[in-house]
């Protein structure tokens, strides 16, 4: 679980706090963006004011973050 969490702020790029807005539902065949990116299937709230902040598509590097899913999800 720390391999896949780590390896998600290296091939994301998201600030820690960022981190537990991600759904294992956005890491899906159907959220492949260009073949190499997940990308969210909707805005995520990131850093920002008020209660909405600034809302963002975000992205993880697929072929890196892969394994360490693959091997959490197990």
């Amino acid at each position: 679980m720390q391999a896949c969490i780590l390896a998600l702020a290296m091939y994301s790029g998201r600030r820690k706090a960022e981190l537990p807005r991600f759904k294992v539902s956005y890491f899906d065949e159907e959220n492949v963006f260009l073949g190499s990116l997940y990308k969210t299937p909707e805005k995520v709230k990131t850093k920002g004011r008020g209660s909405h902040g600034k809302m963002l598509d975000l992205y993880v590097l697929k072929r890196e973050f892969d394994p360490y899913l693959k091997l959490w999800l197990k």
